[in-house]
């Protein structure tokens, strides 16, 4: 029996080795393209990362029988001059047969996505999604510890 941290090891070192076998080969663009949303049962989770559910993830997904499209958007919550305040912080989906994730603050919210996983069929869509679960944690949580409780 996997204890669980052993899993969350193992997941982290998968992603690794996923995503550096996509970067090595350069094709990180699968052939996926999702269905119509509209066509598709949309279901929202919050995901908290902390005791106080002040750094959160929001998980979007869209099923047809099964997942089929997923939009993951980390955030924390602030206090600013009115009272509290949600900032984004990563946010991560599929397009162009990849998931991918968007930093939106600090000095690298401008550059190119960060490949997460190449996605081609259907099927590869739920190990993206854990796959870009786990990133998103990883990279909200980073970005979280280097913005401290600075401002923007």
């Amino acid at each position: 029996m996997v204890r669980r941290t052993q899993q969350a090891k193992q997941d982290e070192r998968r992603v690794a080795r996923d995503s550096e076998e996509a970067r090595r080969s350069g094709e990180v663009h699968g052939a996926y393209v999702p269905p119509s949303r509209s066509t598709c049962t949309e279901k929202v989770f919050y995901l908290p990362l902390d005791d106080d559910a002040t750094f959160q993830v929001e998980q979007r997904t869209w099923t047809d029988d099964r997942l089929v499209d997923f939009h993951l958007i980390a955030s924390a919550m602030r206090l600013a001059k009115g009272g509290w305040d949600t900032l984004d912080l990563v946010r991560a989906d599929i397009c162009h047969g990849h998931a991918h994730a968007h930093l939106l603050v600090g000095p690298s919210k401008d550059s190119d996505p960060f490949h997460i996983r190449r996605i081609d069929t259907v099927d590869d869509v739920q190990p993206a999604f854990r796959t870009a679960t786990i990133q998103i944690i990883k990279l909200a949580t980073r970005v979280g510890n280097e913005r401290g409780n600075g401002d923007d």
